[in-house]
C-alpha cells in the first residue's frame, strides 16, 4: 500500500477545509452563522490549509533508497 497517496489524499482534504474556514470567516461564502464574519476563522483558516500543504509535500516525496541487508559475518573459529 503506497501510504504517500494517503496523505496526499487527507491533505488536499485539509486545504479545502482550511480554506472555506478562511473564506466563510471573511463572510464571502454564507452557511455557518457562527463562522460568518469572524476574524479567528480568518485566521485560522489558512493555518490549516498550510497544514494540508505540509502533508501534501511530505506524500510527494518519493520514499529513499532500502536499506541493503548484509550477508550474516561468520565467526572464525576458536
Amino acid at each position: 500500500m503506497n501510504f504517500g497517496k494517503i496523505e496526499i489524499g487527507i491533505g488536499a482534504v485539509i486545504i479545502v477545509l482550511g480554506t472555506v474556514f478562511a473564506l466563510q470567516g471573511a463572510g464571502i461564502i454564507g452557511g455557518s452563522s457562527l463562522m460568518d464574519n469572524n476574524s479567528t476563522f480568518v485566521l485560522v483558516g489558512p493555518l490549516i490549509a498550510v497544514g494540508g500543504l505540509v502533508l501534501v509535500a511530505f506524500g510527494l516525496q518519493s520514499p529513499g533508497p532500502k536499506p541493503k541487508k548484509e550477508p550474516p559475518s561468520e565467526i572464525p573459529p576458536v
